[in-house]
């Protein structure tokens, strides 16, 4: 069942990813991830309650290997050669602008989901697995 639900998330993520480069974040809709992915928009939803959040989890995943790390022993040297990795990731076309352009116009991130993403990070675990 575990890896049903790992091979649902990510061809959710991967239909995220193809949707917002064919079309732009402004026409990503929850209902044509879901088509594109072969699961019911609930199935989404359940993942990640807006096209934003859903968005911002799919950016990092695109790019694994951009974003592995080697772990030093020092947390502040590990945190700061990741956060420079996923800024060098961010700011390459064509998610950077598109990734830019929803932090200027969506809902915030609130502190718990940044926490995923930091959980995530350093486990190897994705945001939504957390």
């Amino acid at each position: 069942m575990a890896n049903r639900r790992a091979d649902r998330t990510e061809a959710i993520l991967q239909s995220t990813l193809e949707l917002a480069g064919e079309s732009g974040f402004a026409k990503l809709g929850i209902e044509a991830v879901a088509a594109r992915a072969g699961v019911g928009k609930h199935t989404v939803y359940r993942r990640r309650p807006s096209r934003g959040m859903l968005f911002l989890d799919a950016v990092p995943s695109s790019n694994k290997q951009g974003l592995d790390h080697r772990d030093t022993g020092d947390a502040v040297a590990d945190l700061r050669e990741v956060m420079t990795r996923a800024a060098d990731l961010l700011g390459r076309v064509p998610w950077g602008p598109l990734y830019f352009r929803l932090l200027v116009t969506q809902q915030p991130l609130t502190h718990d989901h940044i926490d995923r993403v930091l959980r995530a990070v350093f486990t190897g675990m994705r945001p939504s697995e957390t």
